[in-house]
C-alpha cells in the first residue's frame, strides 16, 4: 500500500486531523516532491469544502492549505503536474487559497496562468490541454474529456494519483457528459 492509499483510507474513515498530520509529515519527508504538495492541497481543500470538520480541524486544514500552497508556488512552479492539478483546483474556491479572482478576466486568474504554463511545459499532454480549454468553456473540451476517459494509459495514471487523481476523474466524467443549454 502506498502513502497515497494510506491517505485515501484516512479520508474514507473521515479522520481529518490524521490526514493533516500525515500530509505535514509527508511534505517534511520530501519537500522536493510536488506530489506531496498536490495531495495535501487537494485533501485539505476537500476537508474545507465537502466535509464536516470540527472548528479546530477546519482551522488546521485552512492553515495547512495556505502554507502548502504558498510554499508550493515557490518550489514547484516549473513542475507541469503541480501546475495542472493546483491550477485546476484554484477556481473551485479561490478564497481558500487567499486569492480574490472572481472579478478578473480568466487569462489574468492564477489558475488559468498555471494551466497555461503546464501546457507550455508539456504541450502534448491531453490532460493539461483539456483543463486549459475547460477553464475557458471551450466546447471542444467535452470531446477531449471523452477521449481522455477512453485512454487507459491516462486513466491509469490518474488512478495512481491518490485523491487528486480521483477528483480529476470525477471532473472529467462530468465534463464528458456536460449538456449545453
Amino acid at each position: 500500500m502506498s502513502w497515497k492509499d494510506d491517505l485515501l483510507e484516512l479520508k474514507r474513515q473521515e479522520r481529518w486531523m490524521d490526514i493533516i498530520v500525515f500530509c505535514e509529515q509527508q511534505i517534511q519527508k520530501d519537500n522536493n516532491s510536488a506530489d506531496s504538495y498536490i495531495q495535501t492541497i487537494y485533501l485539505t481543500h476537500d476537508i474545507l469544502l465537502e466535509e464536516n470538520p470540527t472548528p479546530l480541524e477546519a482551522q488546521e486544514a485552512q492553515r495547512l492549505l495556505i502554507l502548502t500552497f504558498l510554499d508550493g508556488q515557490q518550489r514547484h512552479m516549473d513542475n507541469a503536474e503541480y501546475l495542472f492539478f493546483v491550477g485546476s483546483l484554484i477556481p473551485v474556491a479561490e478564497w481558500l487559497f487567499g486569492l480574490k479572482e472572481t472579478n478578473k478576466e480568466p487569462k489574468e486568474q492564477l489558475g488559468c496562468k498555471m494551466l497555461y504554463q503546464a501546457t507550455l511545459i508539456e504541450p502534448y499532454n491531453m490532460l493539461y490541454k483539456w483543463s486549459y480549454m475547460d477553464y475557458y468553456g471551450d466546447p471542444q473540451s467535452k470531446q477531449l474529456a471523452q477521449n481522455i476517459l477512453s485512454d487507459q494509459v491516462v486513466v491509469s495514471y490518474l488512478r495512481r494519483q491518490g485523491y487528486a487523481g480521483e477528483y480529476m476523474l470525477d471532473i472529467l466524467g462530468v465534463a464528458s457528459t456536460w449538456v449545453d443549454d
